[in-house]
């Protein structure tokens, strides 16, 4: 009887609360966000092959800066979705899914494109028809060494003022 006293007497915590090592798991697992997307070889923007330019214009507040509003030849085209899971905390879902084209811009200095722009809607396929989801997103590319490769990826709202990348602003400290 003493036996089984004492054995309830230390496990009462733990039927109360579930054991202290689960519990304590569950509150150091971190929460999923992240700001930027990297990726060394650079990322493919849709609708960008073959697209024509269609109005260009100078930024005030960017001295030096153009804006190139860009004509897709495509209006279809797949994005790469890379968010934090809703169902799995702690988890990075990516995936491939169908897009609309809305807008798509460059944005250049010295005759040299740093960043280029794309919004889009979302869309699903359905019997091999696309339908829109009525959502749309914008994210902004970067080329953030000066390399010709669009290597950083960050989600924005339009309409776009990008940063310029700190490899540009080096090149010309009137940016900074």
């Amino acid at each position: 009887m003493l036996r089984l006293a004492a054995t309830l007497i230390l496990l009462a915590p733990t039927l109360e609360t579930g054991p202290l090592q689960e519990a304590a798991t569950k509150l150091n697992q971190p929460e999923c966000s992240f700001t930027e997307i990297y990726k060394a070889d650079g990322w493919s923007i849709p609708g960008l092959q073959n697209a024509k330019v269609k109005q260009k214009g100078n930024f005030t507040n960017l001295p030096g800066v153009v804006l190139i509003k860009l004509e897709s030849s495509v209006i279809e085209s797949t994005f790469t979705q890379i968010r934090c899971s809703g169902e799995h905390k702690g988890r990075i879902e990516i995936k491939e899914e169908p897009i609309g084209i809305l807008d798509l811009t460059a944005y250049e200095y010295k005759g040299r494109v740093f960043a280029y722009g794309l919004s889009y809607e979302r869309q699903a396929i359905e019997n091999g028809a696309r339908f829109s989801l009525g959502a749309a997103s914008s994210y902004l590319f970067y080329d953030a060494e000066g390399s010709g490769r669009f290597t950083l990826r960050k989600w924005a709202s339009w309409p776009f003022l990008p940063e310029i990348p700190e490899a540009w602003q080096n090149a010309n400290p009137a940016l900074k």
